[in-house]
């Protein structure tokens, strides 16, 4: 099954805080190997197909648009600490039930479980750029 961007629903996310200095060090494929860089993905127990559609709900809906990418290997993009400024709009707690069932009703989920990963997605988001320092940035892939 696919998403509407042709993804699968199975799409795996990953997200790491990377220090600006280890950038240029930085590859998908060894990432454990470079100081400083964490994994933050094992906090997300959704499809990487949830999370692009959280992330669409958030551009069209609230103009939150963060740095991306769409390439052959799957879709990325960079928090940083300026994504601050859309903390706001990433706290789960602002929005009702049936606007974070909305935002993933293209999944085909059922109405609890829509808000549950909507919510975790934005938390997910929200964490992430508040932990943010001047000298990070995170990197969330999917694919």
């Amino acid at each position: 099954m696919h998403d509407r961007y042709g993804w699968p629903v199975s799409s795996v996310l990953s997200l790491w805080l990377v220090p600006t200095d280890a950038v240029d060090d930085f590859e998908l494929a060894r990432w454990e190997e470079v100081p400083g860089v964490s994994d933050l993905s094992d906090d997300y127990d959704y499809s990487g197909a949830v999370m692009l559609e959280v992330l669409t709900w958030l551009e069209d809906t609230r103009g939150v648009l963060f740095g991306a990418w769409d390439g052959e290997d799957g879709y990325a993009l960079v928090l940083r600490p300026a994504d601050k400024r859309f903390l706001e709009a990433l706290d789960p707690d602002r929005y009702d039930p049936a606007e974070l069932s909305g935002a993933l009703e293209d999944l085909g989920l059922d109405d609890e479980e829509a808000v549950e990963a909507a919510a975790d997605s934005l938390r997910l988001l929200r964490d992430t750029v508040e932990r943010l320092r001047e000298a990070d940035l995170a990197l969330l892939s999917i694919g």
